[in-house]
């Protein structure tokens, strides 16, 4: 089944393409793991490479950590707004997390998203850990706001 007639919270007739909405989350789950795999790899790099040596240097420094972190947050808005739309068309209210919208889907893909959930949430932790060992050590600090786990 690609089309599914549902009614929304609000009375309407929600006629979508289902899978094409939740191919949408599967793709913005996948991009949102490759830009938190960005992430971790400019922490990588920073240590390996470009700690920066003088404080002339520590600007671009910074700014390679908070042009990804931009790019994350947009990853994640995206991938929140087409959850939305998924928990819409399946009856949910808008808030519904993935751990809710899961045991809705077809089974194969329930499979997936719970994959791509948990990894994103392990990927997003040690983000969070990297941006916190970064703020101890004695070097040219930047802010990296909380991120949102998949599952939120």
């Amino acid at each position: 089944c690609t089309s599914l007639t549902l009614w929304t919270n609000r009375g309407e007739i929600c006629c979508v393409t289902i899978m094409t909405q939740l191919n949408d989350l599967i793709e913005a789950l996948r991009e949102e793991l490759q830009q938190y795999g960005e992430m971790l790899a400019r922490f990588d790099d920073g240590a390996a490479n470009n700690v920066p040596d003088t404080a002339q240097d520590a600007p671009v420094w910074v700014q390679t950590f908070q042009e990804q972190q931009e790019i994350v947050e947009l990853t994640l808005r995206r991938r929140e707004q087409v959850q939305r739309r998924l928990a819409d068309c399946l009856c949910l209210p808008a808030e519904a997390v993935l751990t809710e919208i899961i045991p809705l889907l077809p089974r194969p893909h329930q499979m997936v998203v719970g994959a791509l959930m948990d990894e994103n949430k392990e990927l997003s932790a040690r983000v969070q850990q990297r941006a916190n060992q970064r703020r101890q050590l004695p070097q040219p600090s930047f802010d990296l706001t909380e991120n949102r786990s998949a599952a939120a």
